[in-house]
């Protein structure tokens, strides 16, 4: 298998696992288990850190695919895809900086737009999975 879509299947796999951990924590907050949810949003928020930096790392040691050789409609959805992480990742860092404030502030709009924000953080992330296995199917159908 090409190193690069090796790399691409571990790191779905590896962030339907931080969805799973995301999903834990957002249950663990409905039940008030305040602390639970915060280990959990934080081990989350540690394994997009690192799927940052092995990005970094594959960037450099890989290289970039070369999306030029692909279909306009295999893009369109990489850049969807793409678009959707940066929504996940505005969201939840805002979330992540309004939790910070929570255990000083009681004021319930700061907690209402942290709920929202986490909320939104969550979807974008779900659907950020749900559009990277169609860029992943694509890139296997690329290699085939």
């Amino acid at each position: 298998m090409d190193p690069k879509l090796a790399f691409w299947t571990g790191t779905t796999v590896f962030f339907t696992a931080t969805l799973i951990c995301a999903g834990m924590g957002w249950r663990a907050i409905l039940r008030g288990e305040i602390e639970s949810h915060r280990r959990y949003m934080n081990a989350s928020i540690g394994m997009i850190l690192f799927f940052v930096g092995a990005y970094v790392v594959k960037v450099f040691t890989l290289g970039k695919e070369d999306i030029w050789s692909w279909t306009a409609g295999a893009r369109a959805i990489l850049w969807t895809h793409e678009s959707i992480i940066l929504i996940m990742l505005i969201t939840g860092a805002a979330a992540r900086w309004m939790a910070r404030r929570l255990p000083e502030d009681q004021d319930p709009t700061l907690r209402r737009r942290h709920r929202l924000s986490g909320r939104g953080a969550l979807v974008a992330g779900v659907l950020a999975l749900l559009t990277a296995l169609f860029v992943l199917a694509n890139m296997f159908r690329v290699a085939a």
